[in-house]
């Protein structure tokens, strides 16, 4: 295969999308999400799309640094981008997306041919036979212990096969009166996830998780801060950890996927929207070898549509290239657009008997439109994009 370069137009625009109700973590409310759009578009009228939007809790400095990074034309050349993940999130995307409608392909068939491809390997055609449908798992309310069950009975009347709750934003006692209310209303089958959001010193976890093993929990998400702590926490815990939000790079998961961390290995709970390159994600990823060995669960980061579906392109690449159904995966973090009281696409990804149906058409499958762009979003840089593709 050879390289070839071309010019592309690219816009860039900053977002800020409102939440329907404050969100209470341990970090605090989250009442909106901010976040940085790219169009790249081509000189035949293809045109691709991609965001990207820094956890809730991180500074709002860091997005700020990487707008004036690309209005200083630091980030219009993509050798310079991979130090900025975020930029480098919405680029690879928006450049698949684009390549993807080119080919007139899903992005997930795409992105499946061009990395097997890229590794000298086999694309199987006889996966692409059926519609993806990813399971999910259910946000549950941090309300009160009724709230909280009835919550959980009408996630288990949609069909979903999983259930999360944010822990760790009240006293510990608080927490346990829901996740028994929870655990009670969903039944034992069920899985019951918590995060934690690094909510607890080393010892308290500790003593948290270990009041945990009656409720059969699946896994708790980063319930301290740390990929050391967590990874320590993981090898003695009674209850899985699974570390989230403590990964902020790919240099991060680098250093969780080192065999010392696999004595006991905790769950990897993987944004693609936020760690940086997708191709450069992937192959970070494929050290893993067969991902049925090491638990990997794809989530959004409250993303809005656009960038919900192209985790789940993304997670439905990964489940092929193991060999795996989606439809087998872990359940994904990926149902939290009816999050938003505003999106950039006029409609969101369906969601049925608690699975997300990827539709078949070219590239992510959705666009943002106009109105919500104009509502929304403000245009922050303009200009052209070398981008680098491979050719057979």
């Amino acid at each position: 295969m050879t390289a070839r370069t071309e010019e592309l137009e690219f816009t860039l625009y900053e977002f800020h999308l409102p939440l329907r109700e404050a969100l209470r973590t341990s970090h605090g409310l989250t009442i909106q999400r901010r976040g940085l759009l790219l169009r790249l578009a081509d000189g035949n009228g293809y045109v691709g799309w991609g965001q990207s939007m820094p956890l809730p809790h991180r500074p709002s400095r860091v997005l700020s640094q990487e707008l004036t990074a690309w209005q200083d034309k630091a980030l219009q050349d993509p050798a310079g981008i991979s130090h900025w993940p975020h930029s480098a999130a919405a680029a690879s995307t928006a450049w698949s997306d684009l390549q993807a409608r080119r080919a007139e392909l899903p992005l997930y068939r795409w992105l499946l041919r061009s990395q097997l491809l890229a590794h000298n390997q086999a694309a199987d055609e006889g996966a692409f036979t059926e519609q993806v449908a990813l399971p999910l798992s259910a946000l549950m309310p941090t309300g009160s212990p009724e709230s909280v069950a009835q919550a959980g009975k009408l996630a288990v009347s949609e069909g979903y096969c999983a259930v999360k709750l944010k822990v760790g934003s009240d006293d510990f006692r608080a927490d346990l009166l829901r996740i028994e209310s929870l655990r009670q209303a969903v039944g034992p089958s069920l899985k019951l996830r918590l995060d934690a959001n690094q909510a607890w010193d080393f010892s308290t976890a500790e003593a948290n998780l270990a009041q945990l093993e009656p409720f059969d929990i699946d896994y708790v998400e980063e319930p301290t801060d740390g990929l050391a702590a967590l990874t320590e926490l993981a090898a003695a815990s009674p209850v899985n950890i699974a570390i989230d939000e403590s990964i902020q790079n790919l240099a991060d998961l680098n250093q969780v996927l080192t065999p010392a961390s696999h004595q006991k290995a905790p769950v990897l709970v993987i944004k693609p929207t936020v760690l940086g390159d997708l191709a450069q994600l992937w192959q970070t990823l494929s050290k893993i070898g067969n991902l049925s060995k090491l638990r990997v669960v794809i989530t959004s980061a409250m993303d809005s549509s656009l960038g919900i579906a192209a985790a789940a392109h993304f997670a439905t690449a990964l489940a092929l290239a193991a060999k795996q159904q989606p439809s087998q995966m872990d359940p994904c973090g990926l149902g939290t657009a009816s999050l938003l009281a505003a999106d950039l696409c006029a409609s969101s990804l369906e969601i049925s008997q608690g699975k997300l149906l990827l539709p078949e058409g070219p590239g992510l499958g959705l666009v943002p439109c106009d109105q919500a762009i104009n509502n929304c979003a403000t245009k922050v840089a303009q200009g052209w994009w070398q981008a680098e593709s491979l050719s057979a």
